[in-house]
């Protein structure tokens, strides 16, 4: 690992997520320039071919390789919300071996008390209450308010405009679509989709789509 000059950094998934990845890591490190993309591990493009400026480096299998040969110091694993058990398991295989990056962007409010974990991603405008838990994977979008004492689970997406109010618990794998709000004290299981506006006043204990004002199971 070098010591001096700006950190390397490698993206998994040259798709949109992984673009809006890239951009954020730059956007966030504007002033002091501590960091370098170095390019994309991804299965379904040709290592050496450019996207967004950048060069596909590869299969995702070869990252820890080039990670143990130098290339790059961290990763970001930017898998989109249609693959979160996937994503998991990428996050799962390279944790501990090699330095999993967190895009946390300066607009954003990240109360001192918060958990967060790995490989997080953390748009402006986001606030992030006191003694809130993030999970590895997590993603908080533009302008969503995580209250405090709440949890959101492995990979789940909190998509723009959201509101989780306190005490309340997002499971893993789960989506909350834009302007979506939870009230207090809520649980959420695994695998919900919950759609853009809905409202949710009750827990959830059955995986699937849920819509509307209060939300409800679509079938």
């Amino acid at each position: 690992m070098r010591i001096f000059g700006p950190s390397r950094i490698a993206i998994i998934g040259a798709g949109e997520f992984g673009k809006q990845a890239a951009h954020y890591i730059l956007q966030n490190d504007r002033n002091s320039r501590h960091h370098e993309i170095v390019g994309w591990y991804d299965d379904t493009i040709s290592k050496g071919e450019i996207i967004a400026g950048y060069p596909v480096l590869g299969k995702i299998d070869s990252a820890t390789d080039d990670f143990n040969s130098g290339k790059f110091e961290h990763l970001f694993i930017a898998i989109g919300y249609n693959h979160p058990d996937f994503k998991e398991s990428l996050i799962n295989k390279h944790k501990g071996k090699i330095p999993l990056y967190n895009i946390i962007s300066p607009e954003a409010y990240i109360d001192p008390t918060s958990v967060i974990e790995e490989n997080i991603f953390i748009y402006p405008g986001a606030i992030i209450d006191k003694e809130t838990r993030l999970d590895n994977g997590v993603t908080v979008n533009l302008g969503s308010i995580i209250s405090h004492n709440s949890t959101i689970g492995a990979c789940g997406f909190i998509a723009p405009g959201v509101t989780i109010a306190g005490f309340s618990t997002v499971g893993k794998y789960s989506f909350v679509g834009a302007g979506a709000t939870i009230i207090d004290n809520i649980t959420v299981c695994d695998n919900v989709r919950l759609g853009a506006g809905c409202v949710v006043t009750d827990d959830i204990t059955s995986a699937g789509l849920y819509l509307g004002i209060p939300a409800r199971k679509y079938k």
